[in-house]
């Protein structure tokens, strides 16, 4: 018989139709889109607690979404990069990394929190295409997740209950190491380590080395600690190896 999926309570894994049956090539198993307050009954009341916890602490309230505003967002987008290559090279310096800052936020910070994120995927195609092309946009984009040491990224992709906005961040950043790796040869290899008391300190060159760096280190406890919804991270590391 196949698995219920409970996890799909307001999140927008119910776009998959109700009693669908679907095949999880991943996981190698059948599983059915259920409603969970019909099957509430039949749940055991710590069950109903963690699901509803982990998407009312991750997810914002339905209500905050306007498909004009992220249509507009998606629309800047597109424009501004098509508008590129007939800036001077300061002015497009500037403003690919202005597009980069805005697109990572807007994914980050808002579609991957939002209960109807379909939107996700056309502004992430955009956006990767950017970072092929563009040093400035990979490096900016970089920085952004790189702030708080990679605390947003982690906790999207280790917390988040959408599978499809676990999937955007990891295969953007995928996209970026990639072709930071292609543009740097071996230079984010190189470091230097400072000593503080009794602990110690890596420090990379470049942004990327940062990056492989903490990515690698959150393997430990971090990680462990969020098993449910991990295989994303270890994806990412899979693609970039």
């Amino acid at each position: 018989s196949p698995l219920a999926v409970l996890e799909c309570k307001n999140t927008a894994l119910t776009r998959i139709a109700l009693n669908q049956v679907y095949f999880d090539k991943a996981k190698d198993e059948h599983q059915q889109v259920v409603n969970f307050e019909d099957f509430n009954p039949k749940v055991q009341p710590g069950w109903h607690q963690e699901i509803w916890e982990d998407n009312s602490t991750f997810l914002f309230e339905r209500q905050i979404y306007s498909e004009e505003f992220f249509k507009f967002v998606q629309n800047v987008q597109k424009e501004s990069c098509s508008l590129l290559p007939t800036f001077p090279i300061d002015l497009r310096n500037t403003m690919e990394g202005s597009i980069a800052r805005i697109s990572a936020k807007v994914i980050f910070e808002v579609l991957s929190h939002a209960y109807n994120n379909l939107i996700i995927h056309p502004l992430t195609d955009q956006f990767s295409a950017l970072l092929k092309e563009s040093r400035v946009a990979s490096e900016e984009f970089l920085s952004y997740i790189l702030e708080k040491d990679l605390h947003e990224t982690f906790f999207i992709l280790t917390k988040c209950t959408d599978k499809d906005a676990r999937t955007a961040v990891s295969r953007l950043i995928v996209e970026v190491v990639i072709g930071q790796l292609a543009r740097e040869g071996t230079e984010f290899m190189e470091y230097t380590i400072e000593t503080h008391g009794e602990t110690q300190e890596f420090k990379y060159k470049t942004k990327l080395g940062r990056l492989l760096y903490l990515l690698c280190n959150k393997i430990g406890n971090e990680l462990a600690d969020n098993w449910k919804r991990f295989e994303n991270y270890f994806d990412v590391l899979l693609q970039i190896t």
